[in-house]
């Protein structure tokens, strides 16, 4: 493979305030983080994008190390600042929802080329069975007070199938046999994002209202949505696992599970460790 990099400048339109494209970084979110806990965070705009396709120090979900080879996947941190807009501030709540308005618009950006994507809740994006997108937000409470989110997207774009990281593992090489552009995968992702949260803003963070499309936020996750209606294993935090049936998404985001006597649970991504469908790297 010839693997060509990002170009150092891609035109993204009106709706960023920046797009910075790095060469090489130990990880987007942590810079995107530090530049929002400084003294610089205003000139970060509401939207923002930091992309490279070489991250060495990239970190997932509980800490996981997440890394990949030169020029192989797109390493993107969005910067949402939603009270540096000219609209009404999101309530600081409906930020949860931040984390799959990139899931959607990555599922969007892969449809885009021909590949069935779908989400894994709470932050995974598959391809068939195996992973190919993984999203990792956090909330950063700025100097002067406000509220933002960094919202990174780990993405395996050109990787053979030995350097996949894991069975479960996938990219867009090997699913296609042919290399993608990563310039055109990231315009894609960043015009995606940008639109579903123009529509999730002009509702006030509200995902069960619908936008001007006439479909909500919630609706839209709801129908890319794949863990729901499989067997489920949920690991907690105290070693133990609850198996069931994925029910449903609920208004909160938080997943609806019904257990083998029919009792229902209801859980939030910061309540497991991880939760695995039984279809999961098949």
């Amino acid at each position: 493979m010839q693997r060509n990099g990002l170009s150092s400048s891609l035109d993204m339109g009106a709706g960023f305030s920046r797009v910075i494209i790095v060469d090489h970084t130990g990880s987007t979110n942590a810079d995107a983080v530090a530049e929002l806990s400084s003294s610089s965070a205003d000139a970060w705009g509401e939207l923002s994008v930091l992309a490279t396709a070489d991250q060495r120090q990239g970190r997932g979900r509980l800490d996981r190390q997440w890394q990949a080879p030169r020029n192989s996947a797109l390493c993107t941190s969005f910067v949402v600042r939603p009270h540096a807009g000219s609209g009404q501030v999101l309530p600081l709540e409906s930020l949860r929802w931040i984390t799959m308005l990139v899931a959607v618009a990555a599922v969007d950006t892969l449809r885009g080329f021909s590949l069935d994507a779908s989400i894994k809740w709470p932050n995974d994006v598959l391809v068939g069975h195996k992973k190919i997108c993984g999203v990792l937000a956090q909330l950063v409470v700025e100097p002067g007070g406000g509220a933002s989110v960094v919202v990174g997207i780990g993405m395996n774009v050109n990787m053979s199938e030995s350097e996949l990281p894991v069975e479960t593992a996938t990219s867009t090489y090997v699913l296609l046999g042919k290399e993608l552009d990563l310039d055109a995968v990231l315009r894609s992702l960043a015009e995606h994002f940008e639109r579903h949260y123009r529509a999730f803003a002009s509702v006030y963070g509200d995902a069960e209202r619908p936008d001007s499309s006439g479909v909500c936020l919630l609706d839209k996750v709801r129908s890319r949505l794949s863990t729901v209606g499989q067997d489920v294993k949920v690991h907690l935090p105290d070693n133990t696992v609850l198996e069931g049936r994925a029910i449903d998404i609920d208004g909160e985001g938080e997943l609806q599970v019904r257990d083998a006597r029919g009792k229902m649970w209801s859980f939030a991504a910061g309540d497991i460790v991880h939760m695995r469908p039984e279809s999961y790297g098949a």
